[in-house]
């Protein structure tokens, strides 16, 4: 199967799909939902799709080497980020968490760096860091595989980078992040520079 992305000059363009589907989703609707914009915008034939998983987890679409796609959910939300080339995604709804889990979670420059701000604005900050982490790490086809705190995100002038453990920046790793709803955090990684407007998607369209 040949999965057809929007370009823009020359580029392929990352896509993200967005529904709103409430807290209680019907069982197997995240696989619905892929045959859907598989179906409707990469042209495929929903009925002879199948969905499968790698090692480390991550979903794909077998005999589709051109469509790759990555899943995410959390509270009333689920998204799915396409390209031609590997992507993640991940969106949480922010809520309290045991601050224990910062220095579980992050290296050790996020950490410090965390503790640096005012009380208030940690919890927030550290649900943005851990969806571009989520992403990376979803994007890599590793997911827990890698260990969060084996890497930092670090803001840049145009964005995020990805520093390894020796402080080396990795390249052509791009972020977006979007701002959906309020409470939610989302961010999406791809080896893509270029991005398409979301498309949002209504629970009742996705059948099947």
């Amino acid at each position: 199967m040949i999965f057809a992305c929007a370009s823009m000059g020359g580029q392929q363009m990352v896509q993200v799909y967005i529904c709103k589907t409430g807290a209680e989703r019907p069982a197997g609707f995240t696989h619905r939902l892929v045959r859907h914009i598989a179906a409707r915008y990469g042209g495929m034939d929903g009925e002879r799709i199948t969905i499968a998983g790698t090692p480390g987890g991550k979903p794909y679409i077998q005999d589709a080497d051109s469509f790759h796609f990555n899943v995410s959910h959390s509270g009333d939300w689920v998204v799915c980020a396409v390209h031609t080339q590997p992507v993640g995604i991940d969106i949480e709804q922010v809520g309290r968490i045991d601050a224990t889990l910062y220095r579980e979670h992050l290296s050790a420059a996020e950490y410090y760096a965390l503790q640096a701000l005012p009380r208030e604005e940690q919890q927030e900050h550290f649900y943005e860091l851990w969806t571009l982490k989520e992403s990376y790490m979803k994007q890599t086809g590793l997911g827990v595989q890698l260990a969060p705190s084996s890497f930092t995100i670090q803001a840049t002038k145009t964005g995020y980078a990805v520093l390894q453990a020796t402080g080396r920046p990795l390249t052509d790793i791009f972020f977006r992040q979007y701002d959906i709803a309020a409470g939610y955090k989302m961010a999406v990684c791809a080896i893509a520079n270029k991005w398409g407007t979301p498309i949002w998607i209504g629970p009742a369209d996705v059948t099947g």
